[in-house]
């Protein structure tokens, strides 16, 4: 008996989307989706 109901995570983008995590610039409160993103904008305007 196979079970193809088994979730293939073709639908994880949808909830992941909206949790995504944020990080914020301390000096300037600006958001960035990661922390390579943040680290760059500190390196370069900071």
């Amino acid at each position: 008996m196979s079970n193809h109901n088994v979730d293939s995570g073709e639908r994880s983008d949808e909830s992941t989307t909206d949790v995504q995590a944020t990080f914020s610039c301390d000096k300037c409160e600006q958001k960035f989706n990661s922390r390579q993103e943040l680290k760059e904008h500190t390196d370069t305007s900071h």
